[in-house]
Parts: structure tokens; sequence; C-alpha cells
């Protein structure tokens, strides 16, 4: 046997990059017990510190999964490891969080996964039409964060107590919701509530889902709350209603965004190329400008545009919605040159006539962030704004550019500020 292989070391590895909110703590867990190592692993400050034990053969094969297969979401933007005295383990364990300095890079908001939807569909399944059903691969993560680590004690998810069921899967290393910090179902809430904003009745879950969808499907107008504030909802075909809305926010002249359930539906009036489908289904799920092909849309949605803004439904409830109504105008709920609306009370105090409802829940968003909006010029994307599902990823500066020390601010009401500290910005 060689002896160099067989002996016994012990690493502190230090991870960055996007590694909180994206499953990463679990997936090191797994693939730990995979390669027979021992040890530790923990958010600290804004990153993943894994202490471990091994022969310097898994060791090696440890770190070559680490960097191949981390999970979806996740990016990895330095791994730094240093040799280190420390007692003998007798496992490996997922342990309490705790603090550093260094910069972190919180993670943005990830869309639904492929996993969760076809879960919301399931008629068995506990969480069976459930529209805030998620894991660690998708959910809210920036838009809750309080503050770091990401622990769902520092979120805003910590007003919900998990119940027995969710507490067993968010424990168990081989349930996909292994330390899901966004773990929740109909027991545990968050849950839907409806206000039709003229008495004092309200109703909740299925009900409240109902009713929302019965006056989007009567012409009305109704505000949706979403992941970084919520949104007026109404249907592109109906041209009085879209003249409402306009009237409603103040806006005569801008084409509204529209969400759609699928690209094939998008490809009914719009068109798409390979570019426009891969960026409509990336993880920021973006409004992408598209070519209109028709006008059989109301002519006031896109408001003599040839471009359509549209985009892919990228919450639980927005894919129920979108599935129940049709396509939808989803807008951000502001008032012309106020910004969207996060609060339930500010949205609840809009009592307006061309307002039809409120369907919202109580998962307050810590910070606003409206729809990225981009499109592809030749053949390349290019951000026209950049918020839910980009911010806070940081852009990675040059080599030469790392020294530089700059604030910068954009424009007015559209403002996108600017930190460049070390290598990010």
């Amino acid at each position: 046997m060689d002896k160099r292989k067989s002996k016994s070391i012990t690493k502190k590895i230090t991870v960055s990059g996007i590694v909180q909110g994206v499953g990463f703590r679990p997936f090191v867990y797994n693939i730990a017990k995979k390669h027979g190592i021992l040890g530790t692993v923990r958010n600290i400050g804004g990153l993943v510190e894994i202490i471990l034990q091994s022969s310097e053969e898994k060791y090696n094969d440890f770190l070559q999964d680490l960097k191949t297969n981390a999970p979806i979401g996740s990016e990895i933007t330095g791994i730094e490891t240093e040799n280190i005295n420390e007692r003998k383990f007798d496992g490996f364990r997922i342990i309490e969080s705790g603090n550093d300095e260094e910069i972190s890079i919180i993670p943005p908001d990830l869309p639904v996964c492929e996993s969760c939807e076809r879960e919301l569909f399931i008629g068995t399944d506990r969480r069976f039409l459930n529209p805030f059903i998620s894991c660690m691969s998708c959910g809210a993560r920036y838009t809750i964060i309080e503050e770091l680590p990401y622990d769902r004690h520092n979120t805003t998810m910590r007003d919900f107590d998990m119940c027995p069921s969710c507490r067993e899967e968010y424990t168990s290393p081989k349930n996909r919701r292994f330390h899901a910090q966004t773990i929740s179902c109909y027991d545990c809430g968050p849950y839907l509530i409806f206000n039709n904003l003229t008495d004092a009745n309200e109703l909740t879950e299925k009900d409240a889902f109902e009713e929302a969808a019965k006056i989007i499907e009567s012409g009305g107008i109704i505000a949706v709350k979403g992941i970084g504030g919520y949104h007026f909802a109404c249907s592109p075909f109906l041209e009085d209603t879209v003249l409402k809305l306009r009237e409603l926010k103040g806006r005569e002249a801008k084409p509204f965004a529209i969400m759609f359930e699928s690209v094939d539906s998008i490809r009914e009036y719009c068109i798409v190329s390979e570019k426009e489908e891969e960026l409509l289904k990336s993880k920021a799920r973006p409004i992408v400008l598209l070519y209109l092909k028709n006008d059989s849309m109301a002519p006031s949605a896109c408001q003599g545009s040839i471009y359509c803004g549209a985009f892919l439904p990228y919450t639980p409830l927005q894919v129920l919605l979108i599935k129940r109504c049709g396509p939808l105008i989803m807008t951000s709920a502001n008032i012309s040159n106020k910004p969207i609306i996060k609060d339930n009370q500010e949205m609840l105090s809009l009592k307006s006539p061309l307002l039809n409802g409120v369907l919202y829940n109580k998962r307050r968003i810590v910070r606003s962030v409206d729809d990225s909006v981009s499109k592809v010029m030749d053949s390349t994307p290019q951000l026209i704004r950049r918020s839910r599902g980009h911010v806070p990823y940081p852009v990675f500066c040059p080599n030469d550019k790392k020294e530089l020390q700059i604030f910068a601010a954009g424009g007015d009401l559209k403002a996108s500020f600017c930190f460049i500290r070390t290598e990010m910005q």
C-alpha cells in the first residue's frame, strides 16, 4: 500500500462565490459522504467553510467533485485550502453558521425549478397547487435576506415556523429540501390572501386564488405579490381593461410586459430566435424584447411598438395563474414615476376604483426588485435593466482594474448604482 495515499490529512477549504442559498452545504455533505470524508461544513459570512479529514487520495477526489458538480444556481469564484491541526472527527456534519468580514456574494432570486413545477401538479403530493413550493435550487433569496449568513432565521421566512413534516424533510440528507431555507407547505405558510379593497372580508388559500383568477377572466385588474414586489395583472386581449390599467398607472405610452406560459405560447405572437429562447429560459427569467408577428392582442398592450416585452413565469403562483388565465400583462405595481410597491399595507391602501383586488401573502419583502429586461442584439444578449435574477451578483473586473475604488450612479429614476471594490463591481 502507498503510505502517502493512506495517511490522514486535515484541511480547511474556503469556497467563495454564489455558495449560499443554492443548496451548497447539502451538496458538500452528500459528496463528503460519497467519498468517505470526515469533518464539517458551515456558512461563514458570505462564504462556505469546509473542515475535511481524509486520505490525500479521497481529498483530491472530493475537490474534483466539488469543482465539477456544484449545484445549479451556484457559481464558485474561488477555493482556498490550508493544512490545519484539528481533532479527530467521527462523521461529517453541517454545523451552525459563523460570521466573517470577507466580501459576501448574496445569491440572486431563483426561478421555480423543474422538479418543483412538476411536483406542483401531482394530485397526491402534500404541496399540490401550493403557490409557495420551493427547494434548495429555487425560490426567493436576495429579496428576503435580512443579514448573512443565509440561514432561515436571517430571512423573512423566520416568521413561519416549520411543521413536523417540513422539519423532517429539512433534516433528511437524501431529500432535495435538505437545509432548504425557504421550505414551506400549507401547514406552515405563507398562504395566499385575497382582499377586494371594498370590505373587511378576506379570502384565503384556494378561495383566494379562485377569486383572483375569476376577476382576471372577467376583465378586471388585480395586484399580485411576487418575489420583489407587486405586479398589476390583467388580460392583454381586452382593450378596455388595458386602457384602465394605463389610467391606473398613469402610463400613457410605454408598452406593457406580457407573461406567457411557455416559449411555444410566445411564438404564437412573437418571433423567437434560438438565442432569445435561451435568454427567456435563463435563470434570471428576464423580460426579453421580441419582434411582434401579429396584432391579435389589444392595441394598447404594446402601444404600437414593433416589440413585445415577453417573459416566462418564475414563481409557482405565476405558473398557476398563467395556466389558468392564459397570457397576462404583468407590469410593476407602481404609479408612474414611483418605485414598485413591496409592502402589503401600502398596496392595500391604494383605493382605486380601477383596481379590483389584491392577491398577497404575509412573507415580508426586504428589498424591492423589478423584473430584468434584456434584448438580443447581433446574436449577443444585452441587459437593458439589470435587476431580479441578476442583482446583487457582481461583475468581475479584469486584472488591471482590481486596484480601482469607484462609486458610480445611474440617472434619475432608472438609477443602477455600482461600486468597484477589489476585483468585483
